[in-house]
Formats: structure tokens, C-alpha cells, sequence
């Protein structure tokens, strides 16, 4: 059952990336984290830079942000057209901001860079003493378990990069059955992967664990030589399993195959 890895991958690396070594996460930063947040993503770069997920996922940061960025976290929004929140820990510093852009710093190891609206609301929350939304508590909860993790809270709709008019019926539907997401990455000899789906009923639930055992197959089909299909082939320690609404999918990818892969395929790219 390893063909199964892509839903997690193809779910995970749609929303965040790959993996390290847990590293606690200031709660200040988490005090960023509004009521009205519809989805965070958080990735110690200090430790997944140098490892082989970043030369099969690259993760950059805003080409006006340089520096040394350790911690980063994403803070997207429902509101339309709003940008996301981006929180740099790290020396950082910005220029050639693109237009609508700002920039500010909050103290000397921590900066933040979105629309006006955005640095406005987290300069004001960083100022004020600490309080945790109830988004924020489950986004420590993510930190302090994983490297890179994420959290989307319903309406999937408000964070579709399209009209809801222009997804198929199918996507809109799946759209709106989920409540929640999240899950995270941990780096190691094994590195491993867990994500978690509310859905709104516990049938929902059976069915997504079931849709799971079958689409790694189909990506494989329609990429067969892509890095998502060959690491497909890494997962092991598989498990896909429904308990009420709740759908998980965890799986442990080993570094040493995940390098012999890279190797593999850079090999075969260089004899083309």
C-alpha cells in the first residue's frame, strides 16, 4: 500500500512542504493568528534548507525579503483579494517591495510583510499582551509536533485561488465536506508524515479514506516520472484510517531512499 504517499504529498505540498526537526515557535508570533484566519502554515528553514526535501521542494521566500529568515509563518485570510500575512523570525531585512506590499519590523529577530491592512492588525496584536485565539492554540499544538505543518479551517471556498463557478461540481463538493485540515512533517533518518480531515459526517470520512488508497495510483498514471510519483514508491509504515468524522493518513518516507531517488533521477536527466 505505499502508492498511497501522494494524497499526503499532494495535499501536504499543495499547502506547505517538507520536513525537520521540531523547533519551538514563539508565541508571540502565534498571537498573530486571528479569529478570522482561515488557514497558517509554519516551517523552521533553519533546518529543512539543507536537507534533500529542499532540493526536491524548494521553499523561497519573497524575492523583495532578504536575510537570514530561521522561522516562517503564513497567514491567509477569507476576505477577497486579501494577501496573506507572511512572519519572518530571523535577520530580515526588505526592498523593492512590490506595489501594495509593507513591511515592518516587530523587534530586532521578528518581522512581518502583507497588505497595509494586514502589518497594521499585527503590529497592533504584537503590542498588546499575549492572548491565543482558538486558532492559534491549534497551530501550537502543529508547532510543537511538527517542522512544517498547516491548519485550514472551513470555508474552503474563501482560500480557492478561483471563482467557485469555474471548479467542477466534484471539487466544490469536496470544497464544502471538509470542516477542518492539518497536519505536519517531521524530519529524521525516517522522515514522517501526518495529516488529519474533519469532515461533516462520519460517511464523508469512510469515503475520503477510501478515495486515498486509489488517487496515488491515478497520479502516478498521469506523471509517472514526476518526484511526487517516484516518492510514492518510498512510503512506508502506510496507514489510512476513519473514526467518526476524522479521516488520517500517516506514512514515514526514509532520507537515505529519498537521497538514492534524487540521485537516480538527476542521473538519468544528465544522460538525456
Amino acid at each position: 500500500m505505499r502508492t498511497t504517499v501522494t494524497v499526503t504529498v499532494t495535499v501536504t505540498m499543495g499547502l506547505m512542504a517538507a520536513t525537520m526537526q521540531a523547533g519551538e515557535l514563539n508565541p508571540k508570533v502565534l498571537s498573530l493568528i486571528g479569529d478570522h484566519a482561515r488557514a497558517v502554515q509554519g516551517a523552521n528553514l533553519a533546518r529543512y534548507q539543507p536537507t534533500v526535501w529542499n532540493e526536491l521542494f524548494p521553499w523561497r521566500v519573497d524575492q523583495s525579503v532578504g536575510g537570514s529568515v530561521q522561522q516562517l509563518v503564513t497567514i491567509a485570510y477569507d476576505e477577497g483579494g486579501t494577501r496573506p500575512l507572511t512572519v519572518l523570525v530571523g535577520s530580515t531585512a526588505a526592498s523593492d517591495l512590490a506595489e501594495g506590499l509593507q513591511y515592518a519590523n516587530l523587534d530586532p529577530a521578528t518581522a512581518v510583510f502583507g497588505d497595509e491592512a494586514g502589518v497594521l492588525e499585527a503590529v497592533q496584536r504584537w503590542s498588546k499582551p499575549l492572548a491565543l485565539s482558538e486558532l492559534a492554540r491549534k497551530a501550537q499544538r502543529l508547532s510543537e509536533a511538527y517542522d512544517n505543518w498547516f491548519l485550514i479551517v472551513k470555508p474552503l471556498e474563501s482560500l480557492a485561488r478561483r471563482p467557485a463557478a469555474k471548479y467542477s461540481a466534484f471539487a466544490t463538493e469536496l470544497m464544502q465536506m471538509v470542516e477542518e485540515a492539518s497536519g505536519g512533517i517531521r524530519l529524521g533518518t525516517y522522515s514522517q508524515v501526518h495529516i488529519e480531515v474533519v469532515m461533516k459526517t462520519a460517511d464523508d470520512a469512510v469515503t475520503l479514506a477510501g478515495l486515498a488508497r486509489w488517487l496515488p495510483g491515478f497520479v502516478q498514471l498521469k506523471e509517472p516520472d514526476d518526484y511526487q510519483s517516484r516518492i510514492i514508491d518510498l512510503a512506508e509504515d502506510l496507514s489510512i484510517r476513519a473514526e467518526g468524522k476524522l479521516a488520517t493518513i500517516s506514512f514515514v518516507i526514509p532520507e537515505r531512499k529519498l537521497e538514492d531517488m534524487l540521485k537516480a533521477t538527476r542521473s538519468e536527466e544528465s544522460k538525456r
